[in-house]
């Protein structure tokens, strides 16, 4: 397996679908070269083809994707909670399903984030030691992370997040104008993902779940857009 060592020689979409079909295990490892968070290192964490976890790509935090105050956590999490999700279902604030569900939110929306980088050094590194959390999220698959992807760079229609047609699409999933704040925007999100959170909704169908879930999705993808 082979990976060009730049991706401004290729897309991400291009690199993403070489470690699939290798069933890579291991990580991938991506180094901003321009812009104001140049030489800032982002991972994407691969077992067997699907992505696990990326870190620290971008996104909203997990306690407002819960909609959990965290601000308390360090005065009354036990010393072995390494990880909020962790101390969240053993605290008794969520339940496992709820934490995972959220995570995998969270990864679809960092991924979403790696895929306006512009250039940025690849390498790919050996697997790290098996991720015991009971919380860790469902993997991304193929159809998350490559169907639909651009698979071949065009510079010119690259433009930065939260800027352009973009910024005015992300708006317009949150249901706000042009000219909208930074706290509007957060208070957007957290309404609209209450409203369309699966575990908000604990009747309803297989189908009316999957729905659900795409337009959480979406509300997460917009607000990462506006606030990146």
């Amino acid at each position: 397996m082979q990976l060009p060592g730049r991706l401004r020689d290729t897309t991400l979409g291009d690199v993403l679908g070489t470690l699939f079909r290798a069933r890579a295990t291991g990580s991938l490892e991506l180094t901003e070269l321009n812009g104001p968070t140049s030489g800032r290192t982002h991972s994407v964490v691969f077992a067997d083809g699907a992505i696990t976890r990326i870190e620290p790509g971008g996104g909203g935090k997990l306690g407002e994707l819960l909609d959990v105050d965290l601000s308390a956590r360090r005065r009354y999490s036990p010393e072995h909670h390494h990880r909020i999700g962790e101390y969240l279902v053993d605290a008794g604030l969520v339940s496992a399903e709820r934490v995972r569900t959220a995570l995998h939110e969270q990864l679809q929306a960092r991924l979403e984030f790696l895929y306006h980088l512009g250039d940025a050094r690849i390498s790919f590194r050996p697997p790290r030691p098996a991720n015991s959390d009971p919380t860790a999220p469902r993997p991304l698959d193929q159809d998350e992370f490559l169907i639909g992807r651009p698979r071949k760079r065009r510079p010119s229609a690259v433009q930065a997040p939260g800027t352009g047609p973009e910024r005015d699409e992300a708006l317009r999933t949150l249901g706000l104008p042009k000219g909208a704040s930074r706290s509007e925007i957060q208070a957007a999100f957290r309404r609209l993902a209450q409203e369309s959170h699966p575990d908000r909704k604990p009747g309803a169908t297989e189908a009316e779940r999957r729905e659900l879930l795409q337009r959480f999705s979406s509300l997460s993808r917009a607000y990462h857009k506006l606030l990146a």
